[in-house]
Formats: structure tokens, sequence, C-alpha cells
């Protein structure tokens, strides 16, 4: 069983006769300060060991918070991450337990997300809409799977009649996505330009910025960048037009940057929250 679970991601970093992450997080205290926590975890085919630290925003010492010598094995295995569970003693011979996630998005195929500090409970942390959830909202049915786990937003289910989900920022400066149905006759750059001049030219500082195609499930789809708002709330949208029949879709992502600083809708796009939400974005028609 862990060997088939193991298998589901080609080249995952347990495939490996020795895998080792080192790395560090911060977490704040009492007196909202941070200290910073290095970790250690080294797995291999059937046993693992984890060595965690803290090192004190006030005097810069270090101090072992934790061990753990024992087993793993797998909670979830998805496209987005590989859930683990690992079972075993303290340098006490205290039985302990932990959770960890690992990642494909980033570039070493590895990064870990330590969650055990919070609450010991697994957060999916994922959105799934079905398509009859979209149907009872008279919108067209859709299957959509988003994974944000690590990523700064918030979602909302049917925020208004024409959306179908939307993902929002922490506060301090603009940043959203949010997905709809593709509106009746916007299928390239000319009618895209149009649609988003009707439905955001009376925006404070409304400006239309360049056009062009990003690529979206093997396809070039026309896209459109437009700039609003003003000093801190300045920010650079991107609409995404996605054809597919009745189950079309149109994107429309921003975040916080003023018409000088994008150069293209690639740029929005490639913005790392957004572009790794986009990454673990899936739907198909219902």
């Amino acid at each position: 069983m862990m060997g088939i679970m193991r298998d589901e991601i080609a080249g995952h970093p347990l495939t490996r006769p020795f895998w080792k992450q080192s790395g560090t997080t911060s977490a704040k205290n009492n007196s909202m300060t941070e200290d910073d926590f290095d970790y250690e975890i080294r797995l291999d085919e059937d046993s693992v060991e984890l060595t965690e630290s803290r090192t004190s925003y006030y005097d810069s010492s270090s101090e072992v918070i934790g061990t753990l010598k024992g087993r793993w094995e797998p909670l979830r295995v998805t496209q987005e991450n590989v859930a683990l569970k690992l079972s075993g003693v303290d340098r006490n011979n205290k039985p302990v337990e932990r959770f960890l996630v690992l990642w494909d998005d980033d570039t070493d195929y590895g990064d870990l997300a330590w969650w055990a500090k919070a609450s010991r409970l697994m957060d999916d942390r994922t959105v799934t809409l079905a398509p009859a959830s979209a149907v009872a909202r008279g919108l067209p049915p859709l299957r959509i799977r988003v994974c944000y786990d690590r990523l700064p937003f918030l979602p909302q289910t049917f925020p208004d009649a024409r959306t179908y989900l939307s993902f929002s920022g922490p506060p301090g400066g603009p940043l959203f996505l949010s997905i709809h149905p593709l509106p009746q006759g916007v299928r390239d750059n000319a009618s895209l330009e149009a649609f988003v001049t009707k439905q955001c030219g009376a925006e404070k500082e409304f400006l239309m910025g360049g056009s062009g195609t990003l690529d979206f499930r093997g396809q070039a789809c026309p896209a459109q960048v437009h700039f609003s708002g003003t000093q801190n709330a300045a920010m650079a949208v991107c609409s995404v037009a996605i054809p597919g029949g009745t189950g079309g879709v149109l994107l429309v992502f921003g975040h916080g940057a003023s018409p000088g600083s994008v150069k293209d809708v690639q740029s929005v796009a490639e913005y790392a929250p957004i572009a790794r939400l986009l990454k673990r974005l899936s739907w198909e028609p219902g």
C-alpha cells in the first residue's frame, strides 16, 4: 500500500533511497515578535528522524524543542502534495506524533510545510465545487478544484450571481483571483477588451493596459490587463478568456502594482502567489 502511494507521483523524493531536508520557519510568540524554528528531517524507505530547534528573538539563544525517531505513513496523495504522518519516540523515549507535507510546486520538489507546531490537525485547504452547486445558482455546470495551502488567500464560494469562486489576499494591498463563466461573445482580444472597458471603465483611475495571450490547457487564450486605483490601492488586473463551450471560463486576477511596473499580461500572471494558485486550479464541465 505505501509503495503504491509513493509511486502515484513520479519522481517524488520518497522514491529515492535517502532524502534529507533542512530549513527555517518563523512563528510569532506572545509578544508578536518572531522566533525562528530550524528543522532537519531525514527520510528513508521505512524510517524517519526529525530534530527541531528554536532560536529566540530576544537573545538569539537556541534550544532543541522536539525530536522524533520512528516510522512514517502516507495520509494523502494528490497532484499538489503528499501528506505524511510521523510516529515514534522523542529523546526521552516518550511517544510523539507529527505531520508534514511534501509539495511539488517548489524548485527542489521537497519544500516542507511544518504543521505540528500549530494544532497537529491537517487542514487540506482545498476548495471543490460540484456542478450541481453551480446549476442551483443559475451558473453553467462546472466542477472546480483548487488547493490554496501555504498561499495568502481566503476563498469565498459563489460570492455573487456571476462568480463561481473568489480568492482574496490579506489586508494591506490588492491581491485576488476570481472565476466566472465566460460571457457570451467574448472570444478574442478585441471582444475581451470591449468587455473589460464596459465592466471596469468607471473605476477610479481606470487605465487600459496591454493585451496578449496566456497559455491554459495547451491553448493560447486572449488576455487583457487594466489598471485602477491610486497609491496603496493601485493594482494591475488581468482578465483571461478561456473558451470551452458551456464550460468556458473568465479568470480575473490582480495584485498591487502601478502601470510602470507591469510590462505585459505575463507579468501579472507570474506574480508568485497568483502563479501558484493558477497552477493548482483545475475545472471541467459538469
